[in-house]
């Protein structure tokens, strides 16, 4: 089994693979070779630049998961569209997050059993790097959703 089938993420490939005392680090690429502008939802195949994204994922045998990934900025060629410069959304996650959904529904079935104190030390126990004013911030999210 390859590293990409490892960790199962869509549009993802994994480069290299780095395992340290406490940690793996997951080192890949978006595959998405083009994207859909959010704002006039016209494809473009024009990629603008490329940016380094840390997130993290599930651990693996009490490792904690940094998934550190190149990914695309495209630039949107519809000359009426305000929206110049676009990220190509990827699939495991929202946009902007720090952790993989995966991750964050396991810690939001973690808390509704415990205090999000209680909750962010068993999660480190585990190889889970949270904070509880971000479980809690998670948490108020999922519940205005």
């Amino acid at each position: 089994m390859n590293s990409t089938d490892l960790i199962d993420l869509p549009g993802i490939e994994i480069d290299q693979v780095k395992k340290m005392a406490n940690q793996y680090d997951f080192y890949g690429h978006a595959t998405a070779q083009k994207a859909v502008c959010p704002a006039c939802h016209h494809a473009s195949t024009t990629i603008n630049a490329r940016h380094l994204r840390k997130i993290q994922g599930l651990p693996i045998a009490n490792r904690t998961v940094w998934l550190i990934l190149k990914t695309c900025q495209f630039a949107c060629l519809n000359p009426r569209c305000d929206c110049h410069f676009f990220m190509a959304p990827l699939s495991f996650m929202t946009a902007q997050a720090q952790r993989t959904n995966r991750l964050n529904a396991l810690i939001l079935r973690t808390v509704a059993q415990r205090s999000s104190t209680a909750t962010a030390a068993l999660l480190q126990s585990t190889g889970i790097q949270v904070h509880k004013s971000a479980i809690c911030n998670l948490f108020k999210k999922k519940r205005h959703d």
